[in-house]
């Protein structure tokens, strides 16, 4: 082998070492087969703790996988993506502002999203005021699937 490819083979071989490596840094490297995965718990393997910050880190139709667990947050799919309990009713989305009146705890803005298998409860901390709107998921594009989730609020 001349000198020119072994150059060529060993800047290819670099460049995918650098990349391994700084995907690894960053904390959130998406799996193998272009599924992101979300773990509340400490001790889990997954790319994120949160579902927003894998809702951030995806791509247009990109699959987001939740595991188990309680997720205390609000989650706006502002693109194309698939969000997926990974067990059906063991993931819950819960959202509760202290004076959020009209913010879901689910928005979906975008075109072609899907959300499915997961508990969404939107506790209004804001009721005492009644304030119109508390809403567990509020859907403002088309094309958006929404399956298999039980929707409940306080």
């Amino acid at each position: 082998m001349g000198s020119r490819p072994r150059r060529l083979l060993g800047t290819a071989l670099f460049l995918a070492a650098a990349l391994c490596l700084l995907s690894a840094l960053s904390g959130g490297a998406v799996a193998a087969d272009g599924d992101l995965y979300v773990n509340a718990s400490e001790n889990a393997t997954a790319n994120y703790d949160t579902i927003s910050g894998a809702v951030d880190a995806a791509g247009t139709d990109d699959t987001i996988v939740v595991e188990n667990g309680t997720y205390t947050e609000q989650v706006v799919l502002d693109k194309s993506v698939t969000l997926i309990a990974a067990h059906e009713g063991g993931a819950t989305i819960r959202y509760a502002p202290a004076n959020a009146a009209g913010s879901p705890t689910v928005g979906i803005p975008s075109n072609g999203a899907t959300v499915s298998g997961f508990v969404i409860e939107r506790v209004a901390a804001d009721r005492d005021s009644n304030a119109p709107f508390a809403q567990g998921v509020r859907i403002s594009g088309s094309d958006v699937t929404v399956s298999n989730n039980t929707v409940a609020g306080e």
